[in-house]
């Protein structure tokens, strides 16, 4: 997963979570190995808050490599399984 974005229009519908746990069950299906992890930017509080619920555990905090992002802080989110997930 690169980027998950719903329109504010759409948000509380459970459609990211849905997004969410069909990208786990594909990754479950294929991975060798039963986690994962993503970054997030650190000012990215909603992102952060709906990672956290899905059962994310921030684990590594670093500066963003994206030259873009200017060196904002990310955090790394990690799952030691998602099987329950998808």
């Amino acid at each position: 997963m690169d980027n998950l974005h719903v329109r504010p229009h759409a948000r509380g519908r459970g459609i990211g979570h849905q997004l969410f746990c069909a990208f786990a069950g594909e990754l479950s299906a294929r991975a060798s190995s039963p986690g994962f992890h993503l970054w997030v930017f650190e000012a990215n509080v909603a992102g952060l808050r709906f990672y956290k619920r899905l059962g994310g555990r921030v684990v590594e905090r670093d500066t963003s490599k994206i030259p873009a992002a200017g060196g904002k802080s990310v955090l790394r989110v990690h799952w030691p399984t998602i099987a329950h997930l998808g």
